[in-house]
């Protein structure tokens, strides 16, 4: 795509290019067998629909960088990333952050949660493959809540949000997206690990387990973030913290 230089191009973009119906994450065949699977999942009165996903589904966009980094920490970022600065101001378009992922697709995620709305089961949506950890409330273009998100850290690779990543600055990146994301709950590039999801009739419960290294067996666990879910409606939900 080539680069949106003025704000009607960005407008254009947002509200035309992307929701274009032809574009397409999910085939007929792939969309027909979710609505097959829950059909039947339904008729054994099954309560959850767990997805593994390679890709965010979350509504994420990129916050206005411009406004919180200064031209020092923009310099202190270009001696290990030459496209800092055209990052920082790509970033006052407000897009998403990951035009590769289902945000990038806004059509066919609503196609997905059509398939969703038909089945009487709870959306877990399980994501990998961000190299961070992620907690999302899954919604549909009108805000209605449709389940929720728990991505996974990377085993052993470097992370997307890690106090080291774009240019010393990931962890304060981390925090502005939570920020200025209603559908983020948490997201961070800290501690490699795994999530450890235990689901029951009536809730589930996700605990972040991490390590704090992966270059040597010396190592000590942790945990980094844990989540209760519930339902109201049928619908899963991150409870409220006490």
């Amino acid at each position: 795509m080539r680069a949106l230089k003025t704000p009607e191009e960005v407008e254009a973009f947002r509200t035309g290019m992307l929701w274009d119906e032809s574009r397409n994450l999910l085939g007929a065949a792939q969309l027909d067998y979710f609505e097959r699977v829950w059909r039947e999942a339904d008729d054994r009165g099954t309560k959850w629909r767990v997805v593994a996903n390679q890709i965010l589904m979350a509504k994420v966009n990129t916050p206005d960088l411009t406004r919180r980094f200064t031209e020092e920490d923009i310099a202190d970022m270009e001696r290990t990333w030459r496209s800092a600065r055209s990052f920082v101001e790509f970033s006052a378009n407000g897009l998403m952050i990951a035009p590769d992922s289902w945000d990038g697709y806004p059509a066919a995620r609503e196609r997905l949660y059509d398939r969703v709305r038909k089945s009487e089961g709870g959306l877990i949506v399980l994501t990998g493959d961000t190299h961070a950890w992620w907690a999302n409330d899954l919604t549909d273009q009108h805000g209605q809540h449709m389940g929720v998100e728990l991505g996974v850290h990377a085993v052993s690779a470097g992370a997307a949000f890690s106090r080291e990543s774009y240019g010393g600055k990931g962890a304060e990146y981390a925090r502005f997206l939570t920020e200025e994301n209603d559908d983020v709950r948490f997201v961070s590039g800290e501690s490699n690990g795994f999530i450890d999801l235990r689901i029951e009739r009536d809730g589930a419960t996700a605990v972040y387990r991490g390590v704090d290294t992966v270059e040597s067996e010396d190592y000590q666990s942790l945990v980094r973030a844990q989540f209760e879910i519930t339902r109201l409606d049928g619908i899963p939900e991150f409870a409220k913290a006490a």
